[in-house]
């Protein structure tokens, strides 16, 4: 069997010519499977030089329709040759995979599939493409410091400082605290943790109990899971823009910095919260080695660790800034070289998975992507400034960014 590729815009034509059995369906697995890795969300199929398909090969095709669908994407098998034709119509896939003669370029662009809803056009901006979709606009996010004394490290942390919350699906926050029946058993577990649209992801630092396993909570019906927090930034209310991105192929990806400022510049906002939901070719940071609870020195005692997840899908979320903000002080760092953007930013790092592309749903984004892939770790961003393990900065390849200007920062001892 032979299999060749080519791109025209944002399609792929794919060629497959002898004969597709079990042997060759791996062969043509690989080369479809690269393709969506690397960005292809339409995929057309020319088989009019195949000679023979298995139902091995039938079913890599079904594969990659579904997968595709579900990407908002389209598999279209453009031109067939009859004994697979008819093979095909005999398995009752005929109207499933859209099959017809395509014999223009013309013809082929007509059978791409639109977008799930219109976005507010393209712009290009340095070494990336975006798409800015109007979800709720002149929405605000309300944002609260829990433990705020705890953020500074400036005291001591013990157990009457921890609270029990829960984060619905409306809100987003993230800090140090740890999921578990009571609070009490918690002392030597808590670390970061992210909670996004009801899903909430925390990274145990007990090292005699699941050393270095991630672990989350997803909301489902009424269950809310509890979380034992000691300090926290809450965000509650409505993003009031969606931003897909892409990185230009001959850039490849996107530091973090450079995103940032693009959201922030596309939405006129100075501060802002943000979810970013996107495929990366690495993400980098650190993570609590050892639960804060204890003496005065505790925080210091604790430490981090640097880590480091190449090609993975991740969940970011945090505020992001582009100048100074006296209510951010002491909670952002650069996310890049330069002194701005700023951001205090978790991810939830898992096992890589493309991603849908137009308009999509937060909760029903974030609550696929903890059904279907692993979750691999749970890090504070950082801007890649130093020269450790963590050096060099996360870099994004795809993706969609939720993004809400912040109203005033409450804290317990009054707004910020």
């Amino acid at each position: 069997m032979e299999v060749s590729t080519r791109r025209d815009g944002g399609q792929v034509h794919v060629t497959v010519a002898g004969r597709l059995d079990a042997h060759g369906a791996d062969r043509l697995a690989v080369e479809l499977e690269a393709a969506v890795t690397h960005g292809a969300r339409h995929l057309l199929l020319d088989l009019s030089d195949l000679e023979f398909i298995s139902s091995a090969g039938l079913r890599i095709l079904l594969r990659f329709y579904k997968q595709l669908k579900g990407l908002h994407g389209s598999f279209v098998v453009a031109d067939c040759s009859a004994p697979v034709k008819m093979v095909i119509a005999l398995a009752g896939f005929e109207q499933l995979l859209g099959l017809e003669s395509v014999s223009s370029d013309a013809d082929v662009s007509a059978t791409r599939a639109s977008p799930s809803a219109p976005g507010g056009g393209t712009v290009e901006l340095g070494a990336a493409v975006y798409e800015k979709f109007e979800l709720d606009l002149g929405a605000t996010l309300a944002c609260q410091l829990v433990g705020a004394n705890s953020l500074a490290r400036q005291a001591p942390l013990s157990e009457a400082d921890c609270r029990t919350m829960q984060f619905p699906a409306g809100t987003v926050a993230l800090g140090i605290g740890a999921l578990g029946q009571e609070a009490s058993a918690c002392r030597d577990r808590f670390g970061e943790f992210l909670a996004v649209a009801g899903a909430v992801a925390y990274h145990p630092t007990d090292p005699t109990d699941g050393a270095d396993v991630p672990d989350y909570v997803v909301q489902s019906g009424a269950f809310l899971p509890d979380v034992h927090v000691l300090s926290c930034l809450l965000c509650e209310g409505s993003f009031a823009h969606q931003i897909r991105f892409e990185a230009k192929p001959d850039a490849g990806s996107l530091p973090l910095d450079r995103l940032v400022k693009s959201c922030l510049d596309l939405t006129h906002s100075n501060a802002a919260g943000i979810v970013v939901l996107a495929e990366t070719g690495r993400v980098v940071g650190t993570a609590l080695t050892r639960s804060p609870v204890g003496g005065a020195g505790a925080w210091r005692e604790a430490g981090k660790a640097s880590r480091r997840f190449p090609r993975s899908t991740v969940l970011v979320a945090g505020i992001v800034a582009r100048e100074d903000r006296p209510a951010l002080e002491g909670l952002v760092q650069p996310l890049g070289r330069q002194a701005w953007p700023c951001g205090w930013l978790h991810a939830a790092v898992f096992s890589f998975c493309p991603l849908r592309t137009g308009r999509v749903e937060l909760q029903e984004a974030v609550g696929s992507l903890f059904e279907s892939e692993r979750l691999l770790g749970l890090l504070q961003v950082s801007g890649g400034r130093d020269d450790g393990p963590e050096a060099g900065a996360s870099e994004f390849i795809r993706g969609t960014c939720w993004v809400g200007p912040l109203g005033p920062i409450q804290s317990e001892r009054g707004r910020r």
